[in-house]
C-alpha cells in the first residue's frame, strides 16, 4: 500500500510557523467578544512584535498599559517592545514602572540591565543583573550578561 502525504493545514507557501499559528489561535480565544480589552491588545502586540512591526506593537501594548495601568505585565511588555525597537528611554521608563508594580519579578530587572548595557552604562546594568539574580538565582541570561561584562 502506497503512502501519500498531504500538506498540513498550517503550511503556507512551504513555511510553517507554529509559534505564530498558536498565538493567532490564542488571540482568537482571548479576544472573543472583547477585541479592544487590555488582554487582547497585549496579545496583538506580541503578534506584531513577532512579525517585526515594532511601532505597531508598542502602540498596542501602550494602549493596554493606559487601559490597565496597574498591570505590571503590560509595562514589562511595553519596555521589552521599546528595547527591541531601540527606543531606550521609553524602554527604561516602562521597565521601571513594571518593577515598581511588581518588584519581585526578575524579568524587567534583566531587560532594564540590557537597556543600560545598550546605553553604555555598565554599572547600572550590572546592578540590574545582580538584582535579577537575587530574585532568581537560576536566571541563566543574567549570568551570561554578567560574564560578558567581565570579559570585555
Amino acid at each position: 500500500m502506497a503512502r501519500t502525504s498531504h500538506p498540513s493545514p498550517s503550511r503556507l507557501g512551504g513555511v510553517v510557523n507554529i509559534g505564530t499559528a498558536r498565538l493567532e489561535n490564542l488571540y482568537r480565544k482571548v479576544t472573543k467578544g472583547q477585541p479592544e480589552s487590555p488582554r487582547s491588545l497585549h496579545v496583538k502586540s506580541i503578534l506584531a512584535m513577532q512579525n517585526g512591526r515594532h511601532a505597531e506593537a508598542a502602540q498596542l501594548i501602550g494602549m493596554a498599559a493606559v487601559l490597565d495601568p496597574s498591570d505590571a505585565d503590560h509595562q514589562r511588555q511595553l519596555g521589552t517592545t521599546c528595547f527591541e525597537a531601540g527606543w531606550l528611554e521609553p524602554a527604561a521608563t516602562a521597565l521601571n514602572r513594571s518593577i515598581y508594580l511588581k518588584p519581585d519579578d526578575p524579568e524587567p530587572w534583566f531587560t532594564l540591565g540590557q537597556v543600560f548595557d545598550a546605553a553604555g552604562n555598565r554599572d547600572h546594568a550590572r546592578t540590574c543583573y545582580e538584582q535579577c539574580l537575587a530574585l532568581n538565582p537560576r536566571f541563566h541570561d543574567a549570568r551570561i550578561a554578567m560574564a560578558e561584562q567581565d570579559l570585555g
